[in-house]
């Protein structure tokens, strides 16, 4: 088994649970873990909604999708496009139902899909709890450089958040990768790759980028 099939294998398993955080069907043992414990997942949504502020008639590339939620508050926030993509079926067909409940699915495309194998060009592209698990960090950061016209937010786990040592050997026991960073490793990462960091801000156990493309990039290599 691939590491990638590992990683859709956890997150099939997960996807309700998963995207139960923002649903709140739960019950009130859960919710309140949730809101003891998951605060930076609601936090980058809020962050991310207000970065990449107005989005009406934005053509945003989702990374990561995940159940679809982000791909939803960006189509209720007026974008005329939005393009989830993610390994996990189960995360998919979740996406897909809510999209249809919010009345946004004629706006919103979900696809299973390696973020190496998009080539369309996107306003701006959201990565929101993506980074957790990519290994080849600077391939996907280069890839993602000729898709983007705008903007790109993403969050990466913090190296030397507390929880850094749980969370590595929960998931090793799930059989599936983490990958934990420096701020100055996100910052060299936009150097070598040619992005503008805009901002990386400390929230938690992540950290949050805002980075553009560098439009002088390409003269300098």
């Amino acid at each position: 088994m691939t590491t990638s099939d590992k990683i859709s294998e956890y997150f099939d398993h997960k996807a309700s649970s998963f995207d139960a955080i923002y649903s709140g069907q739960k019950g009130a043992h859960s919710q309140l873990w949730d809101r003891l414990t998951r605060q930076n997942i609601y936090r980058r949504l809020e962050f991310t909604m207000q970065a990449l502020y107005p989005l009406t008639d934005k053509k945003i590339l989702d990374v990561g999708c995940g159940s679809g939620r982000y791909c939803i508050e960006v189509a209720k926030a007026g974008a005329k496009e939005i393009v989830g993509i993610d390994i996990s079926p189960k995360m998919l067909e979740i996406a897909k139902n809510l999209a249809v409940n919010y009345d946004v699915s004629s706006r919103c495309q979900f696809l299973q899909s390696d973020v190496l194998d998009m080539r369309d060009t996107f306003d701006d592209v959201i990565a929101m709890g993506f980074f957790d698990y990519v290994q080849e960090t600077e391939e996907v950061f280069s890839h993602l450089r000729t898709l983007i016209l705008g903007k790109m937010v993403a969050s990466f786990p913090r190296m030397g958040a507390p929880r850094v040592p749980f969370r590595k050997c929960w998931l090793a026991i799930q059989g599936c990768p983490v990958y934990f960073y420096t701020k100055s490793e996100i910052s060299l990462l936009c150097q070598k790759t040619g992005f503008v960091c805009n901002a990386i801000i400390k929230s938690g156990p992540i950290y949050l980028l805002i980075a553009e493309p560098d439009l002088k990039f390409a003269r300098k290599i």
